[in-house]
């Protein structure tokens, strides 16, 4: 009886005891179900935790960017040397001096070039002259004048001849006294070998011996004067039948004048003679332009790159680049020339279509990193290169900025903005790959990261705009690259950029048998 009391008595306890444990065990599971789903909040808000590790997809313009590399180099360049060999006498500029259309550089030896200027100068004077005689009437006062030319003509040959006779006389003169002087040596030698071996016995003195040999030098200097003598004889003999043979051949040529006085030519003699006057002043056009190319000038403006030659060495006709820039004896170039610079770039050929004349674009250089210099395309080659499997299309851009900063030679890295459009972003970071699939990872029901795969399309890079996050940029570590999705994600969907703590992108992405 008691023991039935009793146990009534815990029954009756324990029914609120197991509704007590009930309500404790639904709390707990309760409790770990709110911390699960604690990611989300009521109304879609999402968890500040989930916020800080994911960013949304969000519609924005995109700038679809052509990225390439190029080099820095002059728009013209060219090694100036001379059209004929020869000898540079002066030099104007220096290397990195600047210069401009049509400058003059340096200048070649044209010494041997005017000489032959001269004599077709004086052909061109006598063959106008003869010409104007043959096109004159006849005139007395050119007659007399032709005649006194001749008299002239004949007394130089006159004088000459007088010349020639008086040197011929002091020739004689000369021969008589280096026979006389030639004794006298002779005589002194003798005396002074004789008066030596007296001196050498001891029959005479030492100053005795030395008048001697006073007059035996004496004797030599006497021989020599003559010898000299003669010799200047002899020179103006040479001298003056070269002028007699010079007054001769101008008596001729006079006397022909002064026979030519009494005719008039004939239309066929004027004809012939103005076709030598036109000949001489064609020679003379020549010889001009080929002085005037001893002259090197600049064939455009620019900068001087290079100085091979110096003042005093010999050039070579020639524009291969083989000059040696120590300025030997010799060379083939004088300066090399280099125009303004620009940029040639080499585009993919799966890009070249959003390349267009006029299309600007930024630079980046490794000598400069902090700047930015910009240019703009002015042509695009017709034809594409292939280097390595891959081919290219060169295009040139002019410089806007960075004319004087950026050298020939130097890389740069560039990037072509190109047209406008609305897109669907994701930061470039939120992109992964799952089996060579592309993908990004958003939360499950739970938040935690899941791989949902997607299309992907152009990718707007953002290395020369980045910003940090106080100045308001992105979330995905300092990088401000975004890439189009075209399937897979709508707008708001939230994308991961940072794994929770104690997750590990390679265990995310392997398949659910390799977790296994």
């Amino acid at each position: 009886m008691k023991f039935s009391s009793l146990n009534n008595l815990f029954q009756k306890r324990r029914t609120p005891i197991l509704i007590l444990g009930g309500v404790l065990l639904t709390g707990a599971i309760g409790l770990v179900g709110a911390t699960q789903l604690s990611w989300l909040k009521p109304g879609g808000e999402v968890n500040k935790a989930l916020a800080e590790l994911t960013v949304e997809a969000r519609r924005e313009k995109l700038i679809a960017k052509v990225k390439a590399s190029g080099t820095i180099t002059p728009r013209q360049t060219v090694n100036v040397s001379p059209k004929s060999a020869g000898r540079v006498i002066k030099l104007m500029v220096e290397q990195g001096d600047s210069v401009v259309e049509g400058q003059e550089l340096a200048r070649m030896d044209a010494s041997d070039i005017e000489g032959e200027r001269d004599q077709v100068l004086a052909a061109i004077a006598s063959a106008q002259a003869r010409l104007e005689q043959l096109r004159s009437p006849n005139r007395p006062e050119l007659v007399r004048q032709a005649a006194n030319e001749v008299g002239r003509s004949e007394g130089d040959v006159f004088n000459a001849e007088s010349e020639i006779s008086n040197a011929q006389s002091d020739i004689t003169r000369s021969e008589g006294l280096i026979a006389d002087a030639r004794a006298g040596l002779e005589l002194a030698q003798r005396q002074y070998d004789r008066n030596l071996n007296l001196q050498g016995q001891g029959a005479i003195s030492i100053n005795a011996l030395d008048e001697f040999e006073r007059k035996l030098q004496g004797a030599r200097q006497t021989l020599r004067q003559t010898v000299a003598q003669r010799d200047q004889a002899q020179e103006k003999v040479r001298q003056a039948k070269a002028k007699r043979t010079q007054a001769q051949i101008q008596v001729s040529s006079k006397q022909e004048g002064l026979t030519q006085q009494g005719q008039s030519g004939s239309d066929g003699d004027i004809a012939v003679q103005q076709a030598q006057v036109e000949e001489a002043q064609a020679r003379l056009k020549a010889i001009e332009t080929r002085i005037e190319d001893t002259i090197i000038r600049a064939p455009f403006s620019g900068l001087v790159t290079q100085r091979y030659a110096s003042v005093g060495a010999f050039v070579t006709p020639t524009t291969q680049a083989s000059a040696s820039a120590t300025g030997g004896a010799t060379s083939t170039s004088i300066v090399a020339i280099a125009s303004e610079l620009e940029v040639l770039a080499k585009i993919p050929e799966i890009d070249i279509n959003q390349v267009k004349i006029g299309l600007s674009s930024e630079m980046v250089v490794d000598a400069f990193p902090s700047e930015i210099f910009k240019a703009k395309v002015r042509l695009i080659a017709p034809e594409a290169i292939e280097e390595r499997d891959v081919k290219f299309f060169q295009v040139r851009l002019k410089l806007l900025s960075g004319q004087r900063t950026l050298k020939s030679g130097m890389n740069v890295d560039m990037e072509f903005a190109g047209p406008e459009s609305e897109a669907l972003l994701v930061p470039t970071v939120a992109i992964v790959t799952k089996k060579g699939r592309p993908g990004v990872l958003v939360p499950d029901e739970k938040g935690n990261p899941k791989f949902k795969p997607v299309t992907v399309g152009t990718t707007q890079s953002g290395r020369s705009r980045s910003k940090s996050k106080d100045d308001g940029g992105d979330k995905s570590g300092g990088s401000t690259g975004k890439t189009q999705v075209t399937e897979g994600l709508k707008e708001g969907d939230r994308v991961f950029i940072n794994l929770p703590e104690g997750q590990k992108l390679d265990q995310l992405l392997k398949d659910e048998k390799d977790k296994k």
